[in-house]
């Protein structure tokens, strides 16, 4: 399975009637406090639709079966949090039930999203326990019809999230590198593909909490692995999924370096953006951000490049479980 970027262009133009094109945003205190004279874009897909990136996907794997299926009338995933949000949304403006499978260890308030955008939610043992979470979708499936729609290991959704690089492209022409959060792969790997498909010089980074294995590791030794369970973190959005062989066969195509961030730093990025910037973020998204907060990465991965793009792909900041951060 591959997709390609006439595909994302494709599902740019399918998507772009239902979502927001977020803006792009600067911060000079944070230029001169950590970029060393290099100009740093945020691209704001907390402000998407949602509060995610996770929309694009949802939308157009949801206009894709209507196409291929005008009858389907209802669709399912298996998400953490934010995917779950964006495919309630999507469902409901084209008259489909939504059903959300989703760990314990989860965001509340992301669940509470999904189900005030009108999804059914269903929860699951949170420790990785996968015959008792496939045995719950089958049930599902079996009871409403429901068409399973995956939040990254589908092309219909990676095409979706890939959008991003198309926009950031339009909006940055000259951008020299391009920084994005890596859960399950898909907003890294369709937007790398569009990005190193329009220009290969752009360099790429993923980046993946310290706690975890799954992407750098990957990445490291060139063969997808799997940890044995998923780790603690800050960053529940990225925590509690790993990679597919779908999307981790275009990072590894496409993505220059996958960098590893512990969480004291990522709690130190949620604090700026959200006090300097005045924008709410969550830490699977500033994760990306404090990347550029650590000097040894500056020099180490971006040394030759002026304009950088720091996507910030989430706004649904956990306010119960993570306000502590902000003190």
């Amino acid at each position: 399975m591959t997709v390609d970027v006439q595909e994302i262009e494709e599902a740019h133009d399918r998507v772009k009637p239902f979502i927001h094109k977020t803006p792009i945003m600067t911060s000079e205190t944070f230029d001169k406090l950590f970029a060393a004279g290099k100009k740093v874009y945020f691209k704001c897909e907390n402000l998407q639709k949602t509060g995610s990136f996770k929309i694009r996907g949802a939308m157009n794997s949801v206009l894709k079966l209507k196409e291929e299926n005008p009858n389907a009338t209802c669709v399912m995933t298996r998400s953490s949090g934010n995917f779950g949000g964006g495919l309630a949304y999507a469902a409901r403006l084209h008259n489909l039930e939504c059903h959300v499978l989703s760990p314990s260890t989860g965001s509340q308030i992301k669940r509470k999203c999904a189900q005030e955008y009108g999804a059914k939610v269903s929860l699951y043992d949170g420790s990785f326990k996968e015959s008792q979470r496939d045995s719950m979708i089958e049930q599902i499936q079996k009871e409403t019809g429901a068409h399973f729609i995956a939040s990254s290991a589908q092309e219909s959704t990676m095409c979706g999230q890939g959008t991003v690089g198309l926009e950031i492209l339009d909006q940055v022409p000259d951008v020299d590198a391009v920084i994005l959060p890596c859960g399950g792969g898909g907003l890294l790997g369709g937007s790398a593909t569009a990005l190193k498909s329009r220009n290969p010089k752009i360099k790429i980074y993923g980046v993946e909490h310290g706690n975890a294995t799954n992407a750098k590791l990957s990445f490291d030794q060139k063969r997808l692995t799997q940890p044995e369970s998923l780790p603690k973190t800050l960053c529940d959005g990225l925590g509690n999924t790993t990679l597919s062989d779908l999307t981790f066969d275009h990072i590894l195509k496409y993505v220059d370096d996958v960098i590893s961030v512990p969480d004291e730093e990522t709690a130190k990025a949620v604090k700026f953006i959200m006090y300097r910037m005045k924008i709410a973020v969550e830490p699977s998204a500033a994760i990306a951000a404090a990347v550029l907060m650590n000097p040894e990465n500056i020099e180490k991965y971006f040394k030759d490049c002026k304009n950088i793009v720091v996507v910030l792909s989430g706004g649904n900041f956990d306010y119960i479980n993570h306000a502590a951060m902000l003190l």
